[in-house]
């Protein structure tokens, strides 16, 4: 099964936004202008794109609106932006299965919502992100293929590069907030160390060190 790649302004816009960032950084350029540009297309990105009734961004496909989240919350990290209503609005309007029918839809918005929650501490995004993370593990570990690893989709098998390196980044950036979350204090940790022992022995990554893109 082929995913088609699905490149619309928003994404465009998505995109662009860490770059400005990463300029308004950097002392080789002017600090103003650069916050100037990063406000501009970050208003932008809410005010023609953002849709209110269901809390994602238009001309996207749901997962890439996880990603969009994200993007918005390393900007209010960086510049400590109003724009983090649009966080709550997608809270409400938004559950755990709008990102799709796969895992690595899921985890796009699992970290969305993390980082969401670094910059405006509702628990909710938290628990939220933690909710996503619970059904990856119980409906997509398994060790009848492979050994192990997160399956892509819930009737597809195939395990496959970007789904499991999700699941490693997931169970790291949660790490810090177990015990906060009513888990075991190594219960991420343990996860991560799992996925980690797991990919680095599946065979997707070559002698060359490059990932191939899965396993069947």
């Amino acid at each position: 099964m082929l995913r088609l790649f699905f490149f619309t302004t928003t994404t465009f816009i998505v995109l662009l936004l860490p770059s400005i960032i990463t300029i308004v950084t950097s002392s080789t350029f002017s600090t103003n202008e650069a916050v100037s540009w990063a406000e501009v297309t970050a208003s932008r990105l809410v005010s023609c794109y953002c849709n209110q009734l269901s809390g994602l961004w238009r001309n996207e496909l749901p997962w890439q609106s996880g990603n969009t989240l994200e993007t918005l919350a390393n900007f209010v990290s960086l510049l400590d932006s109003p724009l983090r209503y649009v966080f709550y609005q997608t809270f409400i309007k938004t559950d755990i299965f709008v990102g799709g029918n796969c895992y690595d839809d899921h985890q796009w918005w699992l970290l969305g919502w993390i980082q969401a929650y670094s910059v405006d501490p509702n628990i909710n995004y938290l628990h939220r992100a933690a909710d996503i993370y619970d059904i990856v593990v119980k409906r997509a570990w398994n060790t009848r293929q492979c050994g192990g690893g997160i399956h892509w989709c819930p009737l597809n098998s195939y395990k496959n590069a970007i789904t499991n390196e999700l699941f490693l980044i997931s169970s790291m950036r949660l790490h810090p907030y177990a015990t906060l979350l009513g888990k075991s204090s190594t219960y991420y940790l343990d996860w991560a160390l799992k996925e980690w022992q797991w990919f680095e022995n599946s065979g997707m990554i070559n002698n060359d060190y490059l990932i191939n893109d899965g396993l069947r």
